[in-house]
This record gives structure tokens, sequence and C-alpha cells, in this order.
């Protein structure tokens, strides 16, 4: 039983004060109502973790290390974990082609109770350009944007609370892009492959797609076996892609408040319930901070898929997200104000701990962020249980707790696990400032 779990608590007054400040300075306006935030130090297999607030606005119920949380594009690498698999079998290549994995989708011949038929403009796309968002496929969210306000959609609320199967959704970004090209292009949302980088939930829903279709199995039974075998024994995690949460895993799963998406969604509208079919491939995983620490080292640590595909995920198809140009060194490009995406994470150089890799997740109702150093091997992350487009105070928030981490844990700064990753010199000025809010979805 997952209530059986036992997760070491640290009550360290630093840390508790941070997140105290966050929840009474935020949490009112954002509508969250606690936070669960943990680490995990190289050579531990046990993460360490804080907690503050409530699990819901109407119950005293404690946050809790056991208290689960969707993670939303979190997901996204582990997704890709499973294209990986599939690649070191042989069964594809992130240099193939959408005409060449998924021929029948291209083929205006087929009969109507076929495949729908997609833009040609998609057959030449790479997959390696879906996984870092410079397809040019457009972003569902924003064609529902789109659709509403003009009226060819009736509200939100019904539209991400409809049932939608992965090939509803990349039909729904075919039809866009086909009947309303102009207004995609317009708007950016459209781009020949490769051009630009644009922020894309499709290109995660096809990647899904992708994956059942090589395999024959199904998204949830490829996640099961790929990537939650190696959730830590102090971890809970789930891959939910229909939904709603049901029985053990929705009583321990804080209550969800939106404040995201369109006017016709008061503010703060609990969404605990509300279906996953939109999260799936993009955003469907759901679990505690110490499973996200567990399996975000067990990724990046070659356990997930073999140590020369795992390569990919740390220096391969990295991209400017300003230019959506592939980056040719990431410590020189990928600094200051810019910010690059790979293959389903972020990444930024950093003069106080090198690199750094790290993402934030909001599904419709929770908001999740990781950091990982790989320089001394440690991962650190945080969640809540709201969705803001204000995604600052827990950037900052896990900025001031990793400050805090390093001046507490001197011998674990000092030691370098993976030195090509380190900083170039030690940095005194632990005010470290890495994140920027129009970088993370």
């Amino acid at each position: 039983s997952i209530l059986a779990l036992c997760v070491s608590t640290e009550d360290i007054p630093e840390y508790k004060t941070v997140m105290e400040m966050t929840l009474n300075k935020f949490g009112p306006s954002l509508h969250f109502t606690g936070l669960e935030f943990s680490y995990l130090l190289p050579n531990s297999s046990e993460s360490v973790a804080t907690t503050v607030g409530y699990t819901s606005n109407s119950e005293n119920k404690a946050v809790t290390p056991e208290t689960l949380y969707g993670w939303g594009s979190i997901t996204k690498e582990f997704v890709n974990s499973v294209l990986f698999t599939l690649q070191g079998e042989g069964r594809l290549a992130l240099t193939d082609t959408l005409g060449e994995i998924l021929p029948e989708y291209f083929n205006a011949e087929l009969d109507s109770s076929a495949a729908p038929v997609w833009p040609q403009e998609w057959k030449d796309i790479k997959l390696y350009q879906v996984l870092n968002m410079t397809s040019g496929i457009p972003d569902f969210f924003q064609i529902i944007a789109v659709y509403v306000n003009q009226g060819k959609m009736t509200t939100w609320e019904h539209v991400v609370t409809m049932e939608w199967t992965m090939e509803q959704v990349m039909t729904l970004a075919a039809q866009f892009q086909t009947n309303q090209l102009s207004e995609c292009h317009k708007i950016k949302f459209c781009f020949p492959a490769g051009s630009a980088y644009n922020y894309s939930n499709t290109d995660y829903m096809l990647a899904g797609l992708i994956a059942e279709k090589v395999s024959g199995l199904t998204l949830q039974q490829l996640m099961e076996s790929i990537v939650l075998s190696h959730v830590p024994q102090d971890g809970i995690a789930y891959f939910e892609d229909a939904g709603p949460l049901t029985g053990e895993i929705a009583e321990q799963t804080a209550a969800g408040y939106c404040d995201i998406l369109a006017p016709d969604i008061p503010s703060g509208t609990d969404a605990s319930q509300w279906p996953y079919y939109l999260m799936g491939a993009a955003g469907g995983l759901i679990g505690n901070t110490a499973a996200m620490n567990g399996l975000i080292r067990s990724l990046f640590n070659a356990e997930v898929v073999p140590k020369e595909l795992t390569q990919q995920f740390l220096t391969d198809y990295y991209v400017s997200t300003k230019t959506g140009k592939l980056v040719n060194d990431m410590e020189t490009e990928c600094t200051g104000e810019s910010f690059c995406y790979g293959l389903g994470t972020m990444y930024k150089y950093s003069p106080a701990v090198g690199s750094l890799y790290f993402y934030g997740g909001q599904p419709l109702a929770y908001w999740s962020m990781y950091f990982y150093l790989p320089c001394y091997d440690v991962v650190l992350s945080i969640s809540k249980n709201s969705s803001s487009l204000e995604v600052i105070p827990l950037e900052e928030t896990l900025d001031d707790l990793l400050a805090i981490l390093m001046k507490k844990e001197p011998e674990t700064f000092a030691h370098h696990v993976n030195p090509k990753f380190c900083p170039s010199s030690q940095v005194q000025n632990l005010n470290l400032g890495f994140l920027n809010n129009q970088m993370v979805q």
C-alpha cells in the first residue's frame, strides 16, 4: 500500500521559512494551499523532504512527503526515454521523418475508414524536431484558444474535460494548419520544421502516438515497464492518460486548483477530478517529489536507457528557445538570458553551479519543477497544488532552497562527481537567479 510508504523528513527552519514565505505571499492569489520540497544527494537512495501547508482549501489535512501532485511537462523526458528504448531496439531513429515512421497518415488515397490525412508539410519533419519543439506543428492549447475566441468551440472547460485520443489531438492540429494556415503562420504557431521554436504539447501527443504505433503497446504499458519500474523506494508515481483519478491515487493526491485557462473557468476552480485525456504523453505523470528526484537521477545516470542513448539527453539536439536553431556550444550559447531546449528537458549554464538541467511542468491543476546538477549529481524538486501563468514564485523558491542546500552541504558541493559539467571557477555569490518565466511551460 502506498499509505505505508516512509519518506525521510527534515524540519530545518531555513527551508520551512522560505516555503512558508512563498505560501503566505502567493498562496491566496495563486490558489495553492501547500508546498512539497525534497532533495537527493549523491550516494544516497533516499530523498529528504520538507512540507508546508495543507492538501486542500476545504480541510486541514497537512501536506506530507507522501502527498502526490501532477508533474505536467516533466512527463516529456520520460516519454522520450520510451522512444530511446525503441530506438535501441532498432525500431526507429531520431533522424527518421514522420513520413517514414507513420506513412499511413500521409496517403491521400486511403479510404475514409483509414487514418486521417495530415498536411504534407509534416511529412519531412524529423522525429528529433518533434521532441525539441521545432517541428512547426501547432500546440493544441493554442489552437483551442483560437477556436474558442472564434466561437468554433464552446468553452474551455467543455474542451479540456472531453475525452480525447492522441490521434484526435493530431487531427485537430492537422485541420487547424490546413484550414487556417495564414492565421497559423501569422501568430507563429506554424513554421517550416527547424526554422523556429514553439512550445507545443501536440508534439508530445505525437511522440506518444508514435511510441504506440511502433511498439504495438499502449503508452501506459510502455511507461510502466520502461519508466515506472525505476521509481525509488521512497517514491510514488503513476502515469495517467484518461482519468479522472480514482481510488487510492486520488486519496493521496492534493486537491488541485486551475488558474490559467480562460474567463469561463473561475480562477481557483477545483480541477482535481478533471480527466487526463489532454495530459497523457504531454503531462500525465503524477507523484511525490521523492519519485521525481529518483526518476530524474536514474534517467540522467543511464539507468533507464543505455549510456549511449542517455547522452542524447545531455548533449544532443539542443536548440535556442529564441531562434529554434541547433546550438554548437551549450556552455556559451545557453547562458545568461538564453535557455536551450533539448529532448524533453531544458538546459542553462550557470557560473554558480555549471550545467543545470531543469523543467517546470503544469498540468491543469498543479505546478512542479526540478533542478538537476550533474556536476554534483544533486537533484531537488518542488510541487504546489495549483496551476498558474505566474510561475516566478516557484522558480525563485527553488533557487532560494538550492542556495540554502549549497551552504548546508559544503562537502557535497566541493566534490565534483562529473567534472565536465562543473563551473570553471568557484562563485561565492549564491543568489542564483537561474530562471525566466517565459522559458518554462
